[in-house]
């Protein structure tokens, strides 16, 4: 099977379904199975809003805020772009 360019995206996608489902285990498994696929040494703001949602389920809302303060924003990712999405959870957190 030839991997399409964005076989890497749906990795991802899977794994922030996974963390919201709270199926840790697998969204930490395809989280790494993305970087992989796009051959990526360290993580993308993808990468870091999967980490923080990870966290967040976990109830490491410090971990998770972390998390999000490293995506940073991409001009060539589509809406909703990781960045505001981290900012979502982040303003969320913030609140009492």
């Amino acid at each position: 099977m030839t991997a399409s360019p964005d076989y890497d995206k749906a990795f991802n996608t899977l794994a922030v379904v996974e963390a919201e489902r709270g199926e840790l285990h697998s969204a930490k498994t395809n989280g790494w199975k993305a970087m992989e696929l796009d051959h990526r040494g360290k993580p993308s703001g993808a990468d870091w809003y999967v980490v923080g949602r990870i966290a967040e389920q976990l109830g490491l809302r410090d971990d998770a805020l972390s998390a999000y303060k490293r995506v940073a924003p991409n001009p060539r990712e589509s809406f909703p772009t990781p960045y505001e999405l981290a900012q979502r959870r982040m303003r969320a957190l913030a609140r009492p």
